[in-house]
């Protein structure tokens, strides 16, 4: 099913940019879980605040070194959205984009055409503040080792 995990480090000066950062346990899935009924289910089961299918490995071997670690995240998609049961189609694994895959599930999916609007948008919000966030983190990093 997967596993849960909690970071164990928080970004200095973040909180300044105007983000807020939750601090808590995630739970790493083994595959995608589409609908909100299983997001919502997890939660309440697994105490989790997000459902994440990617840092769960990086997390684990960092506190099995003993090293301080953090995710930096933006989430797409909230706990009340669906996801399209062939996402993960559309891309390949080292993460490039697959649009014919999309295109044609979207094609043949007409009843998730009227979400895509919303998704480009969450897509710019999202695109930006992992850019802020991330470069809050690099800036953090720099001080930490000046002093």
């Amino acid at each position: 099913m997967g596993n849960r995990a909690t970071p164990t480090w928080l970004v200095p000066g973040l909180a300044k940019t105007g983000f807020c950062q939750h601090r808590g346990p995630i739970f790493a899935a083994n595959s995608l879980v589409a609908k909100p009924k299983e997001k919502a289910d997890l939660g309440k089961k697994t105490g989790a605040l997000a459902v994440d299918m990617e840092s769960f490995s990086f997390g684990s071997a960092c506190s099995r070194l003993g090293i301080p670690w953090a995710i930096v995240r933006v989430v797409f998609d909230s706990v009340d959205d669906p996801l399209h049961p062939n996402m993960l189609h559309w891309c390949d694994e080292l993460g490039r984009d697959k649009p014919v895959a999309l295109a044609w599930d979207l094609m043949t999916s007409p009843n998730w055409w009227w979400r895509i609007p919303g998704w480009a948008k969450r897509d710019q919000v999202a695109g930006k503040a992992l850019a802020k966030a991330v470069d809050c983190l690099i800036h953090s990093l720099g001080t930490s080792r000046a002093n």
